[in-house]
């Protein structure tokens, strides 16, 4: 009877589920990096696996994912940025030029 206390028990504990995260850090591996090169909120932002576009005041910016460095404008001297998309190829942003507006076609090639 001991012998088969001892295998319940064995069972009992292969088939317990695992312990709960006691924190989301646990689950998540975290970086942050700042935008620095935008001085007021951003209006919009798109990332993959290599790149950020970001739009704010009157530039819109690339930024390196990995090292979360600035890498160049891509569009500046501008009145506001509404929205930017962007594919392998080319980034298209919808952006105001001195009250008009404009979408702007940019290649990544």
């Amino acid at each position: 009877q001991m012998l088969q206390q001892q295998q319940q028990q064995q069972q009992q504990q292969n088939h317990q589920p695992p312990a709960a995260p006691h924190d989301l850090a646990d689950l998540v591996r975290t970086e942050r990096f700042m935008l620095n090169q935008h001085t007021n909120a951003i209006t919009c932002f798109q990332h993959d696996g290599t790149k950020v576009v970001s739009g704010a005041d009157t530039t819109l910016k690339l930024w390196d994912v990995r090292s979360g460095r600035f890498v160049r404008d891509l569009l500046s001297n501008l009145s506001s940025v509404w929205q930017a998309r962007f594919d392998p190829q080319r980034c298209v942003a919808a952006v105001s030029r001195s009250d008009v507006t404009y979408f702007e076609l940019m290649d990544f090639s």
